[in-house]
């Protein structure tokens, strides 16, 4: 088939959807297993592009500094708090780094006509996958236990996350009807659902088609436009019940609404953390311990929830509080710059969009802006952790970013004055 990878839409589909098959089927504790799976069959298919691959120095020096700090810190909390949960996730995370890196490198060998044809093919199975679960709720292997579930994932929020980050990758380079078409079915399941966090996705995508627009007009939108269109959503949103109680933020202390609370657990979380440890963090994978400092909020949540769980408490809600509350002052600096890289990529993607040329290397730059922009939404609202199928895609980006073993560098400069 014209324009279609079968290579890359298998890893897709292996990466997106084993982690929660496996979750469901063989009733596991967590997501990381099945993407742990899922990452040793990507390395067996794949893995010897990583070691014939060349690499910058910078960026392997640093991440070699980076994960010899953080076996260290392993270390320390299996010898001195006895806790294994640390060390064991650090050689999981290490396999699905060299996992993300080789599939990388696969990416920068595939032509971008297969590159946007695959994903087109791959976003039209997640639109599938979400219209039937409005439709049908799964009832076999042990899908029965999950109320929420949609085939293959275990919940619709799981099932939002994979969905919309690639409805908003798939944006940043798919023809323009076509990210319209997506728009428009994002936008009726998000309100059929209902989901707030597909809504946020929406506006998500409508801010990456807005960086089509001219140059001069995208600066003038983000001034002026943006603004009153986030203003008339919110209008919108609260004239419906479901998405007005998760936004009712006049009383956090009042707040009774589960998802809500979550939220703002996750900001406790982080502060508290981060202060009650002078800065240095809890340490990796130690969120949700003996040793974590709780809020009002986990306690909120305790009375609310079936059980009396403590929900998302080791996973922190979103991927922020967790980085923060365990690494501390270190997670904050790499949330301020990834911040500061969110305000201003915009910009150069807009530019980039009315270069009069595209280098394949352009192209696979604006693939690992995707990867990484798109992840915002996990980041900041809604999350589960570090072993996430999103996460996978965004470490696999910054091969993309750099250049990586071509050599190939990003020259925008024509497009400085488009």
């Amino acid at each position: 088939m014209s324009g279609f990878n079968l290579r890359l839409f298998m890893v897709l589909c292996l990466v997106c959807f084993l982690p929660s098959f496996f979750f469901v089927a063989f009733k596991a504790s967590s997501l990381a297993a099945g993407l742990l799976l899922s990452c040793c069959i990507v390395l067996v298919v794949s893995g010897r592009e990583v070691w014939s691959a060349e690499y910058r120095k910078k960026s392997f020096v640093f991440s070699s500094w980076l994960f010899f700090f953080m076996i260290l810190q392993s270390s320390y909390t299996y010898f001195i708090l006895g806790d294994s949960k640390p060390i064991f996730s650090l050689f999981s995370l290490l396999i699905m780094v060299l996992s993300a890196i080789s599939f990388s490198f696969h990416l920068k060998k595939m032509p971008h006509s297969e590159l946007s044809g695959t994903l087109w093919v791959f976003t039209l199975l997640l639109l599938f996958i979400a219209w039937l679960k409005v439709f049908y709720s799964p009832e076999f292997f042990n899908y029965s236990m999950h109320s929420k579930a949609a085939f293959p994932f275990s919940e619709d929020s799981h099932l939002v996350l994979v969905a919309g980050f690639f409805f908003c990758v798939y944006a940043f380079f798919g023809g323009i009807y076509r990210c319209f078409f997506v728009f428009i079915n994002m936008f009726l399941l998000s309100i059929l659902y209902p989901s707030l966090l597909l809504f946020l996705f929406v506006f998500l995508l409508l801010f990456v088609l807005l960086m089509r627009v001219p140059p001069l007009m995208f600066k003038k939108v983000v001034l002026f436009v943006l603004p009153l269109v986030l203003f008339g959503v919110l209008a919108f949103a609260n004239t419906v019940e479901y998405f007005a109680s998760r936004l009712n933020f006049n009383d956090i202390h009042e707040v009774d609404n589960l998802t809500t609370l979550v939220f703002f657990q996750g900001w406790a979380l982080a502060y508290l953390n981060l202060l009650e440890t002078n800065g240095l963090g809890m340490g990796f994978q130690m969120l949700g311990s003996s040793e974590t400092i709780v809020s009002s909020f986990t306690w909120s949540i305790m009375e609310l929830a079936s059980g009396g769980r403590a929900l998302n408490l080791s996973d922190g809600g979103f991927l922020v509080a967790k980085v923060i509350a365990e690494f501390g002052i270190l997670g904050l600096l790499v949330v301020g710059f990834y911040v500061f890289w969110l305000c201003k990529i915009p910009f150069v993607i807009n530019r980039m969009h009315f270069c009069e040329k595209s280098s394949e290397a352009d192209l696979r730059y604006v693939l690992g802006v995707a990867f990484i922009f798109s992840f915002l939404i996990e980041m900041f609202f809604r999350g589960y952790g570090y072993f996430s199928p999103s996460l996978f895609f965004v470490i696999s980006a910054f091969p993309l970013l750099w250049g990586g073993h071509s050599g190939e560098d990003l020259d925008i400069s024509r497009c400085e004055n488009s």
